[in-house]
Formats: C-alpha cells, sequence, structure tokens
C-alpha cells in the first residue's frame, strides 16, 4: 500500500512537472505569437497610412500643376495688358486654398514702363486675405537667379528646391512654368508657392 501510495505521489509530482513545462511553453507561444501579431498589425497600419499619404500628396501636387497650366493660356493671351496681370494672380490664389502666393517673374525691361523688374505678385495671409504688388526690384533682382534661368530654358513646368518663405519662414516649394509671347518667346516664369505644412496627418482637411 504504501509502495503504491510512493509511486502515485511521484506519478503526481511528475504530472504537475510536465504541466508545468507546458503551460511555459505555452506561456512562451503565446507571447511572441502575439508580439508578432501586434508587429504584423502596426506593420500593415504604417505602409497603409504611407500609401495613403502618397496618394494624397500626389493629390495635392496635380490640383496645383493643374490649377497652373489651365491658367498659362489666359496669362500669355494677356501678354498686351500688363496691368490686368495682378488680378489675375490673385484670382489664382483666392481660388485656389493650397496655394500660398502667385508671381509672373518677367525677362529684363519687357515692359519698358514697367522698369526693369516687373513681378505681378498676390500673396494669401494668415487670416486668408490676398493682397497684390509688384515684388520685382532691386531688393528682388531674380534676373540672374539659378530658378528663373532654369524656368526659362525649361520645356514644361518643374518644381523648384524646398526653400524657406522669407516673411514668416514657412517651408515652400514652388511649381515654376515658362509663358511663352505670341512669336513662342519665353518672356517670364509663373512660380505658384505651396506650403509644406500640409504634409502631416494632423493637416490633413
Amino acid at each position: 500500500m504504501k509502495l503504491r501510495r510512493s509511486f502515485a505521489t511521484r506519478m503526481s509530482n511528475r504530472i504537475i512537472f510536465y504541466l508545468f513545462i507546458l503551460m511555459g511553453i505555452m506561456s512562451v507561444a503565446i507571447f511572441y505569437l502575439t508580439r508578432y501579431g501586434t508587429t504584423i498589425y502596426y506593420s500593415q497600419a504604417f505602409h497603409m497610412s504611407m500609401r495613403s499619404s502618397a496618394e494624397y500628396t500626389r493629390r495635392v501636387l496635380s490640383d496645383l500643376h493643374v490649377a497652373i497650366n489651365n491658367q498659362a493660356y489666359y496669362i500669355e493671351q494677356s501678354l498686351d495688358r500688363p496691368d490686368e496681370l495682378q488680378e489675375i494672380m490673385r484670382r489664382i490664389v483666392e481660388k485656389n486654398n493650397r496655394i500660398h502666393s502667385c508671381g509672373i517673374s518677367f525677362v529684363e525691361n519687357y515692359y519698358p514702363q514697367k522698369g526693369r523688374w516687373f513681378v505681378p505678385y498676390a500673396v494669401k495671409d494668415s487670416a486668408g486675405i490676398v493682397t497684390t504688388h509688384n515684388l520685382g526690384g532691386p531688393d528682388n533682382d531674380y534676373l540672374n537667379s539659378e530658378w528663373f534661368q532654369k524656368g526659362l530654358n525649361a520645356k514644361k513646368g518643374r518644381w523648384s528646391k524646398p526653400f524657406f518663405d522669407g516673411s514668416d519662414k514657412k517651408p515652400m516649394v514652388a511649381y515654376l512654368l515658362p509663358i511663352h509671347d505670341k512669336t513662342g518667346r519665353t518672356v517670364a516664369v509663373i512660380g505658384a508657392d505651396l506650403s509644406l505644412d500640409w504634409m502631416t496627418i494632423h493637416h490633413r482637411p
């Protein structure tokens, strides 16, 4: 009887021991499976977010590209009416929420009556109010600048390198498009400035 009891005790202890080992193995397995599943979940969520961000970015840039290209023909037909150009710039900025500012930089003395530099320009302030003025002058001698020369020689629209706005130091990028007169000569570059503030999830509409 004592032998049987001893044998039963040993068997019970062995079973309990193996159960503890099995529970330990299962706990480790559940931990790593849960960790792996969580990693996969967040990885998929991250990639979905990145794809969404890339699509949103493409759409914003495409909208600005289309808006400026659609205005190019009208601007070229209005070159003989320079006093109307600032109003065109105003309308572009007012009708496009993403455009911070827009201007047409003309080649030197294109309009002798306007002086050496002529840049009809419109800008939107933080309150959404749009103002216009001539941005060209001795303090803004753009004629030999890299962006202007590349814009004049471009066959089509192009994006500038990112830069900081001079007034409030916001990061910007500009879409630059050459403007031609009726003879086909490139006489100006229109530039639409896009603030990069929207390039975070919190700034999505």
